[in-house]
């Protein structure tokens, strides 16, 4: 199965320039944000694991870099992808384009 059909084109964002400590709060209403430089170009996926227990006071100090799936790609993949990187979700790109995010919950604890 491929997963067009499960990529979330209804993301929120956020800044890489944004406080850490404002995600905390933001995290109970969304679990991840589409990380926008400064030039509003989607560059990663930040999720509540990536910022708790960091010193880390801004989002560009984060770990929000994700492995990248495309949208022809399969579950199987993605979720190959996932389990090596230990992360719920991917960034979706279709060539150089941000086509949105691949979140699997129950993948959550990897």
């Amino acid at each position: 199965m491929k997963i067009d059909l499960l990529i979330d084109k209804d993301y929120l964002t956020v800044s890489i320039l944004e406080d850490t400590r404002q995600m905390h709060m933001w995290f109970a209403m969304r679990d991840y944000y589409a990380v926008m430089d400064e030039h509003l170009k989607v560059v990663g996926i930040i999720t509540p694991k990536d910022v708790e227990n960091t010193t880390h006071q801004q989002v560009i100090d984060c770990d929000f870099l994700k492995p990248v799936i495309a949208p022809g790609q399969t579950v199987f993949e993605a979720l190959e992808l996932m389990k090596q990187a230990q992360t719920e979700c991917l960034p979706v790109y279709d060539g150089d384009d941000f086509a949105g995010v691949l979140y699997f919950r129950f993948f959550a604890d990897v």
